[in-house]
């Protein structure tokens, strides 16, 4: 009978076994008897000659607690289905790799996919909308063009009506003095004296239709100013924030703000119009207020303090198609009282003035005799009605010293001038 097969040793066992007579092996008072491929274990009671108390059959060697025996190939058969349940984890492992690298790779690439997919578009709704914004400009541009020729001419007939008026007048005195010199002249029967009135009749009847075409040439422009007034700034009321700013050491906190309101669009159709067109081109930006004469304060193209060289400011005006108005407008319900706003010169612009006083005569119709037609007014277009305190500021301004003009010493900035409420300026400009 072959010796029985050496089982590995524990490592928590402190005493080496030994085999009795019988062939079975005593540990510690434990013998273990073999059986083919089982190994049962009794207690061995009372040293070598007590008796065995069989117990169940260890599973270190391949077998059960439960009593079943197991040979040689339950062993590989089971390290075979335990080896065969992990075959799946390597495969498993290598799809998570995979996915994970797909993730990682194709995801951003996707990304810069749509990416560019969406910037194309976006950029293909911006073309078209620069396009079209390009095309409601220039067709703006076009009409505003057209508009300012149309305006031009108008201009250009209204002075040459005033020449031709002016021509009639000057004829028509020399006549009358000639019909008065040879009064007592005529040998012919007073024929000679027929013809010189019939020339003064026929003059007074060109005369009289200059006026009337006059007439309703600036009701035509008035009709013109009125609707472009309305299309773009509304009925009204219309206001227009003048910042100015003082030459002194506090710089740029030494500023001011005067609130003008335009006057009503039915009364002054043309000069509101006219003002805001200035003032919405940005034409009085920079400008000065340069003259105290006492009873108005003056400003208009002025260089000051802030001024770069050579600003060209006059320039500006006449480039724009805006220097000066089309006619002299007036009404009885907007006089030159104290605070209000009128245009300088006549044809009135771009200078204008603030009443400090009420100019309601001398600047109303037949105030000033030194013009060719004295009949027609100063312009009044518009009224201060807050930054009162600014205005007496500038009226106080020195002037030069021996100055007829009397120009301010030290001129007055006009930092800007903005319509107030008025947030569609680029729609205007286009």
């Amino acid at each position: 009978m072959p010796p029985p097969p050496q089982l590995p040793q524990r490592a928590h066992q402190q005493h080496k076994p030994f085999i009795n007579n019988t062939g079975n092996r005593i540990v510690g008072g434990i013998t273990k008897t073999n059986h083919g491929s089982g190994v049962t274990s009794s207690l061995q009671m009372g040293g070598m000659g007590g008796f065995d108390i069989p117990f169940a059959q260890d599973d270190t060697a391949g077998g059960s607690l439960r009593g079943k025996p197991k040979n040689r190939f339950s062993r590989s058969s089971s390290s075979n289905s335990n080896s065969n349940s992990r075959t799946w984890i390597i495969p498993f492992c290598l799809l998570m790799i995979l996915v994970l690298v797909a993730f990682f790779v194709v995801l951003p690439r996707y990304e810069k996919v749509i990416i560019r997919k969406y910037s194309s578009e976006q950029d293909k709704i911006a073309r078209e909308q620069e396009l079209d914004l390009s095309m409601q400009y220039d067709t703006k541009i076009a009409n505003l063009q057209k508009e300012n020729v149309e305006l031009t001419k108008r201009k250009a007939d209204e002075k040459s009506l005033k020449i031709k008026n002016q021509q009639l007048i000057d004829e028509k005195k020399r006549l009358e003095f000639q019909i008065k010199d040879t009064k007592n002249l005529h040998k012919d029967g007073g024929v000679h004296t027929k013809q010189l009135q019939s020339q003064i009749d026929n003059l007074t009847k060109q005369n009289n239709h200059l006026i009337t075409y006059k007439k309703k040439m600036q009701d035509n422009i008035q009709l013109m100013s009125r609707t472009a007034c309305i299309e773009k700034y509304g009925y009204g009321p219309h206001f227009v924030d003048v910042l100015v700013q003082f030459d002194s050491h506090l710089g740029k906190n030494d500023q001011g703000t005067i609130t003008v309101q335009m006057a009503p669009v039915d009364e002054m159709p043309h000069a509101v119009y006219w003002f805001l067109e200035q003032v919405r081109r940005r034409l009085y930006d920079g400008n000065s207020f340069h003259r105290n004469a006492g009873h108005v304060v003056q400003a208009g193209p002025a260089p000051n303090f802030l001024s770069p060289p050579n600003p060209q400011l006059k320039q500006r005006f006449q480039d724009a198609g805006f220097h000066s108005t089309l006619f002299q407008e007036y009404s009885d319900k907007f006089p030159h009282e104290k605070y209000t706003l009128g245009y300088a010169g006549r044809p009135g612009g771009p200078d204008f003035y603030i009443n400090v006083q009420d100019n309601s005569k001398i600047h109303g119709p037949c105030g000033q005799s030194n013009y060719p037609d004295p009949s027609e007014a100063d312009i009044c277009f518009a009224k201060v009605v807050n930054g009162f305190n600014v205005v007496d500021r500038i009226h106080k301004e020195r002037v030069k010293p021996g100055d007829d003009y009397m120009a301010i010493e030290s001129n007055v900035a006009i930092v800007s001038m903005k319509i107030q409420n008025f947030h569609d300026e680029e729609k205007v400009m286009k």
